[in-house]
């Protein structure tokens, strides 16, 4: 009987720890993290993706879960200042760990070659804080260089939209701060101190969360204005005519994924078990 109850009882701790691993590995596994600071670009990725959609919250902060064809994404909206998106990232990635990020939204241009609606992905960062506190203009600044997945970043160049041409985007630096800049002579002061072509609210903030956790990430950024005296009035009329296009993008990316062979929701049948227990 002892003998019977022992298998019993080890049998009960392997099935627990196979549901465990099970559900481990799909959080790991074909869950992504979507980050946006527009609603038009939720709203298009909702739309091409398809699947269901449902929204729970996690210390104030709202998520809504994309469910299509195996892939999770988890997504959330970027509060202006990166110690909002800070909190939003943690609440975001402690609550589902994820294989990578996607983040995209508007930056203001730091140069003239810059150009309003131009998109490029953001490589570097420089904390505009410390660009700001020098006020001699001259010395170090520090540049912090972002863990990117460059095999997700290279679909983005070859995308399957009639509305995005298929090229290589360029690569900025971007200065990320809690201020939104719309003065000539603070847009060339950072961009002189920090060496930087654009100047956003998030990335700061974003970044250091997915560096606590090894996640790598692609940041993807469309320029909104020229961060000068008609930066509001600009930044405000990018946002009324904007249409989504990143966020069409970045479905198209997801969708094209090859699904994580180590996780257990690139399989319709362990997919289902693992639905089964919710």
């Amino acid at each position: 009987m002892k003998e019977i109850e022992k298998k019993f009882g080890f049998v009960v701790t392997l099935l627990i720890s196979l549901t465990y691993l099970l559900f481990a590995s799909e959080l790991r596994g074909n869950q992504i993290a979507f980050f946006y600071a527009l609603d038009a670009d939720f709203k298009e990725l909702k739309r091409e993706l398809g699947g269901t959609v449902s929204t729970i919250e996690v210390g104030g902060t709202s998520i809504s879960l994309i469910k299509s064809k195996g892939l999770t994404v988890v997504a959330a909206a970027m509060k202006p200042g990166p110690v909002e998106t800070a909190v939003t990232a943690e609440a975001v990635l402690g609550r589902f760990p994820c294989r990578f990020a996607i983040s995209v939204g508007p930056v203001g241009s730091l140069k003239d070659s810059v150009k309003v609606s131009e998109w490029g992905f953001i490589d570097s960062l420089v904390p505009y804080q410390k660009v700001s506190g020098n006020t001699e203009g001259s010395g170090s600044v520090e540049t912090t260089t972002i863990l990117f997945d460059t095999e997700i970043r290279e679909l983005f160049n070859h995308p399957n939209l009639s509305d995005w041409k298929p090229e290589d985007r360029p690569s900025w630096t971007a200065s990320s701060g809690e201020k939104f800049i719309a003065s000539s002579s603070e847009r060339k002061q950072i961009q002189r101190i920090g060496g930087t072509e654009v100047v956003e609210m998030n990335l700061f903030g974003l970044d250091s969360a997915l560096k606590r956790r090894r996640i790598k990430g692609v940041h993807l950024r469309v320029v909104s204005d020229h961060a000068d005296e008609s930066a509001h009035e600009d930044f405000l009329n990018f946002v009324e005519s904007y249409d989504g296009l990143g966020g069409r993008l970045c479905a198209d990316v997801l969708k094209r994924l090859a699904p994580d062979p180590n996780s257990p929701t690139s399989y319709r049948g362990l997919r289902s078990l693992i639905d089964e227990q919710k």
